[in-house]
């Protein structure tokens, strides 16, 4: 089964491919130019894709409904959160021996609520942010409150960590979002072009894709740490 967003989805992905294999053959071609001396003054040809139109024949074959998160269990989340901020501390090489207990007993409690209370109210992937800052915060308290100093990189990790386990740990199961399944084979397209009742659910799908670029942008942040982001250009 075909939907609209699988169709149009592939037919960025494929164009978006074709852009990345032209400028490998630009960035190959400029290194050729540059190791030949008469070639050296020349402008290096590179191939682009400003705007590409698709213009398909499909058949409209139904409406698919959708649904809704399958959230796990908050005693589930908690251990396997407790587990990761664990073990960070641990690889960080954190000297958590005079409080380890104290974590243990104060963390699953503490993040336990703050989960409830984000649970209460959530939508999708603000779901995954609300938990990892909810983690986040919950270990923040509680290191506030030992002797223990924890550096800008340990922060990091535990971030890292906490936003792994919130990609594939809340979700029992995805959210599935409604779709239009669609039929887009010659063969049978052009059938059923021929019944008399093609005129309902045949229709020609254009897509207009245009080119727009992303950059990185690096940074280096005031704690020392560095970090990265894709800007528009």
């Amino acid at each position: 089964m075909t939907t609209l967003g699988n169709l149009l989805g592939a037919m960025m992905a494929d164009v978006t491919h074709a852009r990345r294999i032209s400028d490998e053959c630009a960035v190959r071609l400029a290194e050729y130019y540059q190791s030949e001396p008469l070639l050296q003054g020349l402008p290096v040809p590179r191939l682009r894709l400003p705007e590409v139109t698709i213009d398909v024949p499909v058949i409209v074959d139904g409406y698919l409904d959708g649904s809704s998160h399958q959230v796990k269990e908050s005693t589930e989340l908690v251990a396997t959160f407790s587990q990761a901020a664990k073990s960070v501390l641990e690889t960080e090489k954190v000297a958590i021996d005079e409080f380890e207990a104290q974590f243990q007993t104060t963390f699953p409690p503490r993040l336990e609520a703050a989960m409830q209370k984000t649970f209460q109210n959530f939508e999708g992937v603000s779901l995954r942010v609300r938990t990892v800052r909810a983690a986040q915060q919950t270990v923040d308290e509680i290191l506030r409150g030992s002797e223990v100093e924890v550096s800008a990189r340990v922060r990091s990790s535990l971030q890292s960590a906490f936003k792994k386990m919130a990609e594939t740990e809340i979700f029992e199961s995805p959210a599935l979002d409604s779709s239009i399944s669609l039929k887009v084979q010659s063969n049978e397209v052009k059938g059923h072009a021929k019944s008399e009742e093609s005129y309902k659910t045949v229709t020609n799908l254009r897509v207009v894709l245009k080119e727009e670029e992303l950059t990185w942008n690096y940074l280096t942040n005031s704690d020392g740490t560095s970090s990265s982001q894709l800007m528009i250009q």
